[in-house]
């Protein structure tokens, strides 16, 4: 029973032995075979006029298509820009078709709660914790509601295509499956057999998607899982709030950087800065396909080397790919190629990273004064995190503040100046200095925060909207005692 529950959107080809036995219900609107043309009429959800602030354009109001479906053999599905975007307009937004909350009090007083307390006396804590006990619970209340006959969308689900498991994960699913179709109440039995509780896990760890507002829940989306993996991606995936929703129901999808028209809309189904080898075999592991987009062919950007003939930092030895051969190896500024001994002195160094251990300054000094590693290396960027974060639960607040403006220097380096994870580190640099009394630091922190948020179009975001009130509404004497 320890599969893991995934919680980002994926897209992969299988074939599902039941579901040719589902008729695909044919009065819903569907965009199977859509081609570019203005005479189809639009079937995407759109920005919907009415409750998003006025700082959003009138053409984000409208009803104007703005992807296609387009489908291969390979990856099957796939979303296509069917306009020019700029970075950080509204490419796509979509509505969940199934929402399911973590907490287990949201089940209380739903006729299905019995599934889950079933379940968690006889098969233990581990059967809830992966959160296939609170899917099926929601798939059955809303089952209940829209039945098999009336064709819902959340029937549609169980034609999904699904990520390919190895034969030990499918016995594990098998069981989980089996131990949930045994706890089902009385007056839900019959709704759902054996088959259909399998595909629906598998089907929900490929196309959701997690949302860690509040006490946090998954979501599938009918349109929003269409869109590819890219390890460069470019499109970003937020959470829209809204006073009706109890949980953030809409996701929208906003340009990273200028896409064409016909170009393929991506994201990123992992999150973290990750060199290629590490992001494969993650992607492998959780998705089961071997990722070969252009960012995992190119320049391994995460694993960064000094080069001896550049000026002091700023030459970056970087592989391509996972630098499996001696010809991968070169300066990304001046284009030095390195021999074997160079290459072996990197490795070396990689090894020699990960023994350093925090202790004050004399940690950082060695990982920052490295001969050989450059400062943008994802390991010197993760230590630096971990230091920074043990550093705040220890309450040692001078460390955390050295360590995470560090942290913030490399962040700068690596990402996009308007990149999301620039206000994450931001964020945390001010919650630093607010504990520490230091107002005006904090508030200028969290103005940055800010304004990178509504640049890469988080305007109306939970987090954007917490960090405006810290950023430009929060009293300042609050600030100075630590509040």
């Amino acid at each position: 029973l320890k599969l893991q529950f995934l919680y980002f959107i994926g897209l992969m080809s299988g074939e599902i032995s039941f579901s040719e036995q589902l008729a695909r219900p044919k009065e819903l609107p569907t965009n199977e075979g859509a081609i570019e043309t203005e005479s189809i009429p639009p079937m995407y959800p759109v920005v919907p006029p009415g409750w998003l602030s006025a700082e959003y354009t009138d053409d984000e109001k409208t009803h104007k298509v703005k992807c296609w479906v387009g489908e291969d053999g390979v990856v099957g599905k796939y979303l296509v820009a069917s306009q020019d975007f700029e970075p950080g307009e509204c490419v796509l937004e979509d509505t969940a078709l199934l929402q399911v909350p973590w907490d287990l009090d949201q089940y209380l007083h739903t006729p299905i709660h019995g599934l889950l307390v079933k379940m968690k006396a006889q098969y233990g804590p581990a059967a809830i914790d992966q959160g296939y006990g609170q899917l099926i619970a929601r798939f059955l209340l809303a089952a209940k509601a829209e039945p098999r006959s009336s064709h819902s969308l959340i029937w549609d689900i169980l034609t999904w295509t699904v990520t390919p498991l190895s034969e030990q994960d499918m016995k594990s699913t098998v069981m989980v499956a089996n131990a949930i179709h045994d706890c089902i109440p009385s007056s839900y039995e019959g709704l759902l057999s054996v088959d259909d509780i399998i595909h629906i896990m598998r089907a929900y760890d490929t196309n959701s998607i997690t949302c860690n507002v509040g006490k946090g829940h998954t979501a599938v989306y009918p349109f929003a899982r269409l869109a590819e993996h890219h390890c460069n991606a470019n499109c970003s995936f937020m959470f829209l709030d809204h006073p009706d929703d109890a949980w953030a129901s809409r996701v929208q999808y906003r340009a990273k950087r200028r896409i064409e028209k016909g170009e393929r809309i991506s994201i990123s189904y992992i999150s973290g800065y990750q060199p290629t080898t590490e992001r494969k075999a993650v992607l492998k592991e959780r998705y089961g396909f071997v990722c070969n987009c252009s960012a995992c062919r190119d320049f391994d950007v995460a694993r960064g080397f000094k080069c001896w003939l550049c000026d002091k930092n700023m030459g970056v030895i970087s592989p391509k790919g996972e630098g499996l051969r001696e010809e991968d190896w070169s300066c990304m500024q001046c284009g030095v190629m390195l021999e074997t001994a160079r290459i072996q002195d990197c490795l070396e160094a990689e090894k020699r990273l990960r023994k350093v251990k925090a202790d004050k300054w004399k940690g950082l000094s060695q990982l920052m004064g490295d001969d050989v590693l450059h400062y943008t290396h994802y390991l010197c960027f993760r230590k630096l995190d971990q230091w920074a974060q043990k550093a705040w639960m220890d309450k040692d607040g001078e460390t955390a503040v050295n360590m995470a403006e560090a942290l913030l220097k490399c962040a700068e380096r690596i990402f996009p100046k308007d990149d999301v994870v620039l206000a994450q580190y931001n964020e945390f640099l001010a919650q630093i200095h607010h504990g520490r009394g230091e107002a005006h630091t904090a508030q200028h922190h969290y103005q940055e925060a800010y304004r990178i948020r509504v640049a890469a179009g988080e305007k109306d975001t939970y987090w954007a909207k917490k960090t405006k009130y810290m950023a430009h509404d929060k009293p300042l004497g609050e600030f100075m005692d630590g509040k």
